[in-house]
């Protein structure tokens, strides 16, 4: 099972210094502190998230948290003091890329990997005279060198987004049903859950989720067993059915050289 798409981050100053966030129980607090604490377990809980802060941020309590559903793009968690806050400075290192994004014309261009250098339709005498026309040494000036090279790589990136096709993105086509994909991600997170804590409440949502995998993959046999029914009765039912399935763009249908003792041939027969 690969990573959760998308990867959810959510942290801040929660000041909730009484739950446990291993155990996700709350120990102490007033009403309202207890009532917050418990909207925020019922999200973690919802969204199968984490918390993975496990040191004081602010005297012996740790009130500044940081929450994400997928822990393998964490690469590193420290403290350090801070002259501008009575709370430490939490540092969470991770391996999400920063992708510049610039908007142009109304659409957001976040890399050249974005675009298409290939195309026949590069400009590339336009984008040349407008690379030629910036005044660099000018624009460089007084900056360092971390600056000049956020500089040069934002105003390459507004260039090439004006004269520079896009590509064209190919979406990998899944036979797994979206929402059974959701379930089977949120099986493996609880599953994984359940090992380092003993919890009633992540088995009675892991039998709903295999309940609802079970009910879906019924209605998937069912939904073919009826579409073979109708090809038995209706030949040509399996063109419309193979064109719902196939991976391949284009036209399936009988072939047109048919002979009468074998009238529905068909010239594509890869549909899974």
């Amino acid at each position: 099972m690969g990573n959760p798409e998308p990867s959810v981050i959510i942290n801040g100053d929660f000041n909730l210094p009484n739950v446990n966030w291993h155990e996700l129980s709350i120990y102490s607090g007033s009403l309202a502190d207890r009532l917050q604490a418990n909207a925020l377990i019922n999200m973690v809980e919802d969204l199968l998230m984490r918390q993975i802060v496990d040191l004081p941020t602010r005297d012996l309590n740790t009130l500044d948290l940081f929450f994400t559903n997928n822990e393998d793009i964490i690469s590193g968690v420290r403290m350090e003091d801070t002259t501008m806050s009575d709370h430490k400075l939490l540092i969470v290192e991770t391996t999400l890329e920063y992708r510049p994004m610039i908007e142009i014309n109304g659409s957001v261009c976040s890399s050249f990997s974005t675009m298409n250098f290939f195309s026949e339709n590069m400009d590339w005498t336009s984008m040349n005279n407008a690379i030629t026309i910036v005044n660099w040494n000018q624009e460089l000036k007084d900056m360092t060198t971390i600056e000049m090279y956020d500089f040069i790589i934002e105003k390459l990136l507004f260039i090439c987004s004006r004269f520079v096709p896009a590509r064209k993105v190919h979406r990998r086509i899944s036979n797994i049903p979206r929402d059974r994909k959701i379930l089977m991600r949120k099986r493996t997170k609880l599953a994984e859950r359940i090992l380092h804590r003993e919890d009633s409440r992540i088995k009675e949502q892991l039998s709903n989720i295999e309940e609802k995998l079970a009910k879906s993959h019924e209605a998937e046999r069912i939904a073919e067993e009826k579409a073979v029914e109708a090809i038995s009765r209706n030949p040509k039912y399996f063109y419309h059915y193979a064109k719902t399935k196939s991976k391949i763009p284009g036209s399936l249908q009988p072939h047109p050289r048919g002979s009468r003792s074998r009238p529905y041939r068909i010239s594509i027969y890869t549909l899974l």
